[in-house]
This record gives C-alpha cells, sequence and structure tokens, in this order.
C-alpha cells in the first residue's frame, strides 16, 4: 500500500531553438511531473524545480505525460497522451477524467485520447491509480490550425499566381498546416464542398458556374476567354474528418482565389 504524500510538477526546460532542431527527430517531447509517494523503507531523495534543489524524505516517482503538441491539446481533436510511471511497475493501474473534455480509450495501459470541447479555453486531466488521485495536468487548448486553399489546371501544378491560359479542368484542394498534418494525420483530412467560379473582364463577370466538389469542368470557360481575363473563385465550402470521422466545419486562411488568364 502507499500513500499520497506531495505532488509537485516539473518540466522540461526546453528552448525554441531545441525544439526546432530536434522535434523531426523525437516526434514527441516530455511533459513530466513529479508525484510523491510514501514507500517503505523511506529513502531521501533530492529533487530539482525550476533549477532549484529540493530535499525529500520520501521515494520520488516520476509521472510522464507524453504529448505530440508539448503543452497545449487541440480542440474537437483525439489528442493522444501517454502517462507513464515506471517506479510503480505492475500496480501502475491508472484511470483518467478531464474538466473540458472528453477522455476515450487509448489502446493500452496509460494511454488517453483527450477531446477536448468545442469553445473549452483549456482542459485539466486528472489522474489516479487503483482509484487513488496522484495528480493533474491542465493543457491550454487551441484551435486547429488554418487551413489554405490552392486551385491547379490539367497538370495538376498550383497556380501560384502565374498567369496560366485556361484549363480543360480546374481543381479546388485544401493544405493542411504542416505541423497540424504531421503529428496529428488522422486530424487533418479535407475536403472541398462546393465553391463558386466566375470568369470576369476587367469589372463584369462574363460567366460564372456554381460547382459542388473540388473540380470543375472550365472548357466553356475557355472558349470565351480573352488575354487579361480573370477566373474567380469565391464562396469555398470545406470539411474536415475528425480521427473518428465526424464532419466538422474547416477553418481556411484563403477566402477566395484569382487566375490571371493569357
Amino acid at each position: 500500500m502507499y500513500k499520497i504524500l506531495y505532488f509537485p510538477f516539473i518540466f522540461m526546460n526546453i528552448t525554441n531553438n531545441f525544439v526546432s532542431k530536434y522535434k523531426t527527430y523525437f516526434g514527441i517531447l516530455l511533459l513530466t511531473m513529479v508525484v510523491i509517494v510514501s514507500i517503505a523503507p523511506t529513502i531521501t531523495a533530492q529533487v530539482t524545480t525550476n533549477k532549484k534543489s529540493v530535499k525529500i524524505d520520501s521515494c520520488v516517482v516520476v509521472m510522464t505525460i507524453n504529448s505530440p503538441s508539448i503543452s497545449y491539446l487541440y480542440e474537437g481533436c483525439g489528442n493522444l497522451l501517454e502517462v507513464q510511471a515506471p517506479a510503480l511497475g505492475t500496480n501502475f493501474n491508472p484511470s483518467f477524467s478531464a474538466n473540458g473534455a472528453a477522455c476515450l480509450p487509448g489502446g493500452k495501459k496509460g494511454a488517453v485520447i483527450i477531446v477536448p470541447s468545442l469553445g473549452a479555453k483549456s482542459v485539466t486531466l486528472n489522474v489516479s491509480n487503483n482509484n487513488i488521485a496522484i495528480g493533474s495536468q491542465t493543457f491550454s487548448v487551441r484551435s486547429v490550425p488554418y487551413a489554405l486553399i490552392v486551385a491547379s489546371g490539367d497538370d495538376g501544378v498550383d497556380f501560384d499566381e502565374k498567369v496560366v491560359r485556361c484549363p480543360n479542368n480546374l481543381t479546388v484542394r485544401v493544405v493542411a498546416d504542416r505541423d497540424f498534418a504531421t503529428f496529428f494525420p488522422k486530424e487533418a483530412s479535407y475536403r472541398v464542398v462546393s465553391f463558386d467560379i466566375t470568369m470576369s473582364r476587367g469589372a463584369f463577370p462574363i460567366s460564372q458556374q456554381q460547382v459542388v466538389g473540388s473540380t470543375v469542368n472550365t472548357e466553356a470557360f475557355k472558349t470565351r476567354a480573352k488575354e487579361g481575363d480573370r477566373l474567380v473563385i469565391t464562396n469555398i465550402v470545406v470539411q474536415r474528418a475528425n480521427f473518428i470521422g465526424e464532419i466538422l466545419n474547416a477553418r481556411v486562411s484563403t477566402k477566395y482565389i484569382v487566375v490571371a488568364l493569357k
């Protein structure tokens, strides 16, 4: 049997340079909190917290929380956390609850999926072992990063503000935030639902079409196109599927796309 005496938290002192240099190699960085339990015989341990040494007459059990996003969670996403307490050995039998989020099984002992509620600004994860509270950790909550909208023609190459000949087909697609897609690939599944496309000459629209899906046949525009005309893509509707297949409205930074024709 053991008794909880004290559970301060310590965090790794990671500089921005360290994170940017090594996150590609390590994939995840550790958030570490220290849980103090009394286990016979008593052991005097030295604990360093924020560069200050504290002497404790107890055995020190280090509980680590592994998260790919370091210290924050993404709103409405399945954030996988792995909690470990090696010193407890086979006695480690954790259970979880959270304030401001749902907790789902993570597939193995110590793993939990936290899904922050929409609009939540922070989430507190509460950890118990054999129904005895051993600590908690509060994470800030961020919205899913804005995605970028791009358009391409028959060759599949993005227009990127180039002046091009009117293609036979035009495709609009979504580019997810790179870091978000790297660490949360099951959350970065986007699709274009619909958009409007207009061919304009000067200040006047020449032809318009509402498109369902991500691709439109533009041969009708091509037959009327002249040098200096523009294809203007507006009212772009994008959805994102999360890790359980739930369809959500996606945030995008691109409000419209203008393709200059030659």
